[in-house]
């Protein structure tokens, strides 16, 4: 056999596909962004969903050391707005967003899950942000009620 017969004899090698299946750009940039969004969603309402208790906790203890430099009323008017936003973050803000005064105090008196006697701050919560600067606030009260608005922040 002539090597010119050899050569025409000679077919391609058949059943090895080239295409290795890989997919395309547009298909990688879909996969990107999916795997985007759901790490997203996974964030938003995995960790987000408890951070108000981190967050409460944190500014608390700003409170407590904002206390030793800054006055009692300053403290006591950042705290009385942190407790209430505690509240509403922990029993709904249909739950206590209107009450004031003695229905506030009695409320947080019933809802409290450690039992802290907020009825014997009454004046503290209620009132003493409306008193005139010449009262002075007792940083030890202040204290004991920063530790029981920490209690709030923590699961039942």
């Amino acid at each position: 056999m002539k090597r010119s017969e050899a050569l025409s004899s000679l077919r391609d090698i058949q059943g090895i596909d080239v295409d290795l299946g890989l997919p395309d750009s547009i298909t990688y940039l879909f996969i990107a962004g999916l795997i985007t969004l759901l790490a997203y969603l996974l964030w938003y309402f995995v960790i987000q969903k408890g951070n108000w208790r981190q967050d409460a906790r944190t500014q608390l203890d700003a409170l407590q050391k904002h206390l030793k430099n800054a006055s009692g009323r300053e403290v006591l008017t950042e705290f009385t707005e942190l407790l209430r936003r505690i509240a509403m973050a922990r029993k709904g803000r249909k739950a206590c967003a209107g009450l004031s005064g003695d229905d506030w105090i009695s409320w947080l008196q019933d809802k409290d899950p450690k039992g802290f006697k907020w009825s014997a701050y009454s004046d503290y919560l209620a009132n003493l942000s409306y008193a005139p600067a010449s009262v002075k606030v007792d940083e030890n009260i202040m204290k004991q009620l920063i530790v029981a608005a920490k209690q709030w922040t923590y699961k039942d």
